[in-house]
């Protein structure tokens, strides 16, 4: 197997991908993992992690039930070595992952707020009450 040159990468990406979003988007998170690489002293790998992030959602657009699943056929059929094939598919899932982390985030925080909100009518429903109590205690 060999290594994919960036030219490949990017038809293999064109192959897969028309949107203009998807195609924005991969090489949007190219440019993120290249800069991190150098960023984070792997300057020598950097064209590596730069295609990783180029091919991430390599089969999301055609595919996104098999999302993760797809790309390692694809990989395979397009001659690339296993090694990038396994990086990719590890991109690949903490990329899920992290959508994931951010869903139940967004969960927490609507959870918390309606909790916040239910406690604030609550002690609203109790002065009411004690209101409501006090008026009727008046009129007798």
């Amino acid at each position: 197997m060999t290594q994919l040159t960036r030219e490949q990468a990017v038809a293999l990406l064109k192959e897969y991908n028309h949107e203009p979003f998807h195609l924005r988007h991969a090489f949007t998170v190219e440019a993120v993992m290249d800069w991190y690489a150098r960023e984070l002293g792997y300057g020598d790998q950097a064209e590596f992690w730069a295609m990783a992030g180029l091919l991430h959602d390599l089969d999301f657009e055609q595919y996104p039930e098999e999302h993760c699943v797809k790309v390692r056929e694809i990989m395979e059929g397009s001659g690339v070595s296993q090694v990038q094939g396994a990086i990719l598919a590890a991109v690949n899932i903490a990329d899920e992952y992290f959508k994931e982390v951010e869903a139940s985030e967004n969960l927490r925080r609507q959870l918390k707020e309606y909790l916040e909100e239910a406690t604030k009518l609550k002690m609203e429903l109790s002065e009411a009450k004690r209101e409501i109590f006090k008026l009727q205690n008046k009129k007798q």
